[in-house]
């Protein structure tokens, strides 16, 4: 059975520019690595990765115990935005989107938008103690996840 290892962080963890992810093969050349590390990402987005990338290896038949994950933890502060023709209609703000929601179609990565850096307009009407707690929640919802899948783990910043 095959074996596979997830990974997803920030800039930290993305293999477009040169981090730690794109070294596993090198050290473990047969298990496939599945990557989801990108630039300025935050924690919710990190966990989503995380959580949808390890149930549908599971709900492909992957047992749990051919399964490892590495979580690279973004700043506490950090936020993303789910991008797509309904909230572009919805909030003016937002309609600088729609050259990119007309280039992507919103169907590269994800079928229901895409996931944007929020950072300058979520502290406008978030405190930074309620982003951190809202961090410390991605961080632990995705630990029980793991926990209750049987699935190891790894987490780290």
């Amino acid at each position: 059975m095959e074996k596979y290892i997830i990974t997803s962080g920030c800039s930290y963890s993305d293999v477009s520019m040169g981090a730690w992810p794109k070294h596993i093969d090198e050290f473990f050349p047969n298990v496939i690595v599945k990557n989801y590390g990108s630039c300025a990402r935050g924690n919710d987005y990190i966990s989503r990765t995380i959580i949808s990338s390890v149930q549908k290896l599971l709900d492909d038949g992957v047992e749990p115990n051919n399964i490892f994950v590495l979580g690279c933890w973004s700043g506490l502060q950090r936020r993303d935005i789910l991008i797509n023709k309904e909230s572009v209609k919805q909030h003016f703000s937002l309609s600088h989107h729609t050259k990119k929601q007309n280039e992507l179609g919103f169907t590269n990565k994800l079928p229901i938008g895409e996931w944007e850096g929020f950072n300058e307009e979520w502290w406008k009407l978030i405190s930074e103690e309620q982003g951190i707690i809202i961090s410390l929640e991605n961080i632990l919802r995705t630990e029980w996840f793991l926990r209750d899948k049987k699935i190891n783990y790894k987490f780290f910043s």
